[in-house]
């Protein structure tokens, strides 16, 4: 592949986001890929935060007693919204083409 290299730090899966995103969307300006190299970290976050979840549970017992959300299933949810938001604003359809058609703009 020639063009911009992934950022360092990143995991494969990241990293091959990264590759397959600028080669498919040709993004070459330092905008664009400052934006979808926060999106791949975010991915790397979320991947953490899942494999966190796995091991632990979605609920955790505080220092009461009570049992509570695991706040890595809040971190979840945040990084899933940034990965859309990110897409979103580099103009990349996270919405999967059904029979060759893309989804109307907007969505």
């Amino acid at each position: 592949m020639t063009g911009p290299k992934p950022p360092p730090g990143l995991s494969a899966e990241a990293a091959r986001l990264f590759k397959e995103t600028v080669t498919q969307y040709a993004l070459d300006d330092s905008p664009s890929l400052t934006l979808l190299a926060c999106a791949c970290r975010s991915l790397d976050r979320l991947r953490i935060a899942e494999r966190i979840v796995a091991e632990e549970g979605a609920v955790v017992v505080d220092r009461f007693g009570q049992k509570k959300s695991h706040p890595y299933a809040r971190r979840i949810d945040c990084e899933i919204a940034n990965l859309q938001k990110s897409f979103r604003e580099l103009g990349i359809s996270l919405t999967p083409a059904v029979n060759g058609s893309r989804p109307p703009e907007g969505i």
